[in-house]
């Protein structure tokens, strides 16, 4: 299974930065809930535990949060190995904004 990890660095330290992770989960869900079969999230102190299915493709991993870092760790589906490299520059793009 293709691993995803990628790095956003950013200076707002640890509770902002879980603030706005939340504020983004909560807008995937609006935007793409109609394509999100499931999407479960749990945090366990600054780490966000999360599993998703959409589309029939699962994935599951964790975001860690540090003082000046967000650190994204996930196992994608054989089937999205073409799309890694895509996913991977989307999700550190979304980060980066929410983050900035």
């Amino acid at each position: 299974m293709p691993k995803l990890t990628t790095r956003v660095p950013h200076q707002l330290g640890c509770a902002e930065a879980t603030l706005r992770i939340e504020r983004m989960l909560s807008d995937v869900r609006q935007q793409f809930g109609h394509e999100i079969e499931k999407l479960e999230s749990v945090w366990e102190d600054t780490t966000l535990k999360f599993l998703a299915d959409a589309r029939g493709f699962n994935v599951q991993g964790h975001v860690t949060v540090e003082n000046d870092a967000v650190h994204v760790h996930a196992t994608l589906p054989l089937a999205a190995a073409l799309l890694k490299g895509y996913i991977e520059r989307t999700v550190t793009e979304k980060l980066g904004t929410a983050l900035s």
